[in-house]
């Protein structure tokens, strides 16, 4: 894996393998140890990449609590209008916002003692994730969490994965799988 620094937050565009160092075992933990996803900019349009992901989460037995505002709902949920209104705890907090926006998000999850910060792949403000990590976060910037845990965690195990052969996530198009186990559920 590549790393930017010597902080514990990366900016990664692929991992070779499972065994591919301490920052993917980390990010399978965190999302292994994460019931309620809070994403931030989830459009209500199934078209967009930020509600086929959402979607997929949800499959996965995720708990998505919409935040955006002028909606009301989004995939069955009550959505919100900022991160503050939300009103049952948040384990993870995942962006699809422009990178310009971060810096509020961040403020809120500071503001709300959050612990856990998911920055959407495409999206990169590292002044912003340096911030949160400062206050104790966990971040991981320029990934996608619809494609790491259905890569790393979906089968329960770290040797039964799906690796994406497309060089970026788009849930637009479908993706094509190359099966690692024979045993894998999907």
């Amino acid at each position: 894996m590549k790393r930017t620094d010597s902080t514990r937050f990366t900016r990664t565009y692929a991992v070779a393998s499972p065994q591919a160092g301490p920052l993917l075992h980390a990010t399978v933990r965190l999302l292994k140890r994460v019931t309620n996803i809070a994403v931030v900019g989830l459009s209500p349009n199934p078209r967009r990449p930020s509600h086929a992901i959402a979607a997929g989460m949800q499959t996965f037995g995720f708990n998505i609590i919409p935040v955006r505002p002028a909606v009301r709902e989004v995939l069955g949920h009550k959505a919100y209008g900022r991160l503050t209104e939300v009103d049952v705890p948040i384990d993870l907090v995942n962006v699809f916002r422009a990178a310009k926006f971060v810096d509020a998000v961040v403020d809120d999850c500071i503001a709300l003692g959050l612990k856990a910060l998911w920055i959407q792949e495409g999206i990169v403000n590292e002044p912003a994730a340096l911030r949160a990590r400062a206050a104790g976060m966990t971040v991981v910037m320029d990934r996608c969490i619809y494609r790491d845990y259905r890569r790393e965690c979906a089968c329960n195990s770290l040797r039964c994965t799906a690796w994406a052969t497309t060089s970026s996530c788009s849930m637009r198009r479908a993706p094509r799988w190359r099966w690692t186990a024979p045993n894998c559920a999907f």
